[in-house]
């Protein structure tokens, strides 16, 4: 287009044999220089060595192979003469050594950038030395843009621009993919920490009929729930829901276990041990997170249970003598909320008398809060009603049962939480 449209350069009309001298010679030697250097560049370095590299998984190779390739292809037959000929060699092998180096260590726009200014020296040094003024400026021209582009790398190389904000440098799409992508290793991370740390298989006990569950959430939460063998009569079962998402919750519900489980083997009552563990928990962790929990101990052989709720969800108990659905709820803060004796005086502790067939429900607000499309939560007394209709199943089938209403209401909405329960049915 430069070529055919405009005078931009120097042209020879081959019919008067005459030169004439065009307004901006530089305009067509940086448009050539660029073409030269990016079908150069790209073939030689970015597609070459990048394909030899996978290929033969050596760089060595590749850098042989991608130098003698640049060598005998590029250039190195511009002139006739032998001495020239030779003299271009050894040019092109110094000139391809060096970009294939800082290829290697650096960036495809770091050799694009060296051969730019190679190739543009190369090309218009000699108008200097033209006698018209008005080609001579033309080599100027290219030693101030030269100039210009050394400055501009010195004052960046001062400022250290390499720690400025990344979205200066960044497309906002690829940093949004990057925060995705980073995202989604975090929530993996802890969906295997979560996993690890709940029960592998619930306890075989007897007197006992046991079920449990734990549902992740796509971002994940902190539901946390455990069993302690305390001696052959009693289980100790926690169940709880650590606040926040991610790692952090993950790991805040670690904590968690480790402490309530060196609680649990002090022989403590519920109370005692969730008051050890708020102390615990506001002498380790910061003000802000805090966890919602219940802790039971069953006497299977006294059929009672005793229990303290640390602003939980309500113990569900079904009742074989009425068939009825009790709520327990007593009172008590949540661990971290409160030190020492305000959390003591929120917190009580309630004994249950037991009987067979009665149906014991703990369960964390991922399925009291489950939604469906209309955002119509399931509530906790669909929860109690549902318990309430069952009879004559065994504590699993009793939990896939009320698993199997709340995805059937939710209607595949997407769970922002996860659903953590256990039923225990007294034999």
């Amino acid at each position: 287009i430069f070529d055919g449209q405009f005078d931009f350069f120097i042209r020879i009309d081959s019919e008067n044999l005459y030169k004439k001298i065009a307004l901006l010679p530089i305009a067509y030697i940086f448009l050539r220089t660029i073409l030269n250097v990016s079908f150069g560049e790209t073939f030689f370095r970015l597609f070459a060595i990048s394909f030899l590299k996978r290929y033969t998984k050596r760089i060595s190779v590749a850098f042989i192979v991608a130098l003698l390739a640049w060598i005998f292809t590029f250039g190195a037959y511009a002139e006739t003469e032998l001495s020239n000929y030779y003299l271009t060699l050894l040019i092109n092998a110094v000139l391809g050594t060096l970009l294939i180096l800082f290829f290697i260590k650096f960036d495809f726009l770091t050799v694009f950038w060296g051969a730019m200014a190679y190739f543009m020296t190369l090309e218009m040094h000699g108008y200097l030395y033209f006698g018209n003024a008005s080609v001579s400026y033309n080599g100027y021209l290219l030693w101030i843009f030269l100039g210009a582009v050394l400055l501009l790398a010195l004052v960046g190389l001062r400022t250290k621009y390499q720690q400025k904000p990344l979205h200066e440098y960044i497309p906002d799409y690829k940093i949004r993919q990057q925060e995705r992508e980073r995202i989604a290793r975090e929530i993996e991370i802890a969906r295997k920490i979560q996993k690890s740390f709940l029960p592998e298989r619930n306890p075989d006990l007897p007197g006992l009929d046991i079920a449990s569950v734990c549902i992740p959430a796509l971002e994940v939460g902190g539901d946390y729930y455990d069993f302690f063998i305390l001696g052959d009569k009693k289980l100790g079962v926690v169940i709880g829901d650590v606040s926040g998402k991610g790692i952090p919750a993950a790991f805040h519900m670690t904590l968690t276990k480790g402490f309530i489980r060196s609680q649990a083997k002090m022989d403590l009552s519920p109370k005692e041990a969730l008051i050890h563990l708020n102390e615990l928990f506001c002498e380790n962790v910061k003000r802000g997170t805090f966890i919602s929990m219940i802790y039971a101990i069953i006497d299977v052989e006294k059929r009672s249970a005793w229990l303290a709720r640390a602003g939980h969800n309500p113990l569900l108990i079904k009742k074989s003598k009425d068939k009825a659905t009790q709520s327990i709820c007593p009172a008590g803060l949540a661990l971290g909320l409160a030190p020492g004796r305000t959390f003591e005086e929120s917190l009580q502790e309630y004994e249950l008398k037991l009987a067979p067939q009665d149906v014991l429900l703990f369960y964390t607000d991922g399925f009291s809060e489950a939604m469906n499309p209309n955002r119509d939560e399931f509530s906790e007394e669909k929860l109690a009603q549902l318990l309430e209709k069952i009879d004559n199943l065994s504590a699993s089938e009793i939990l896939d049962h009320i698993k199997g209403k709340v995805m059937e209401f939710s209607q595949g909405s997407r769970q922002h939480d996860d659903m953590t329960m256990i039923v225990i049915k007294i034999l």
